[in-house]
């Protein structure tokens, strides 16, 4: 397993909101917001805290950030704040 690439929440942020995004119930989902997490474990170092789903449906905008946070998690380190 390869090392998370380190990453501004900036970045990271764009990253999860292309995804958001691209899924077409969230697509005018508003913003994200993450928070680094005091003490990481082998889930890494940053999670979701709370989001805006615009017009989107929050429930199935819930369901999709789940599913990118678990796909980005061990591949991003998030490094400072923005």
């Amino acid at each position: 397993m390869t090392a998370p690439v380190k990453i501004s929440e900036k970045l990271l942020n764009e990253k999860i909101m292309d995804l958001l995004h691209a899924r077409a119930s969230c697509i005018d989902a508003r913003s994200v917001m993450l928070e680094l997490v005091d003490e990481p474990g082998e889930t890494g170092n940053w999670r979701i805290g709370h989001f805006d789903p615009g017009r989107g449906d929050r429930y199935t905008c819930k369901t999709a950030l789940r599913a990118i946070h678990e796909s980005l998690q061990g591949q991003f380190e998030m490094v400072g704040r923005s």
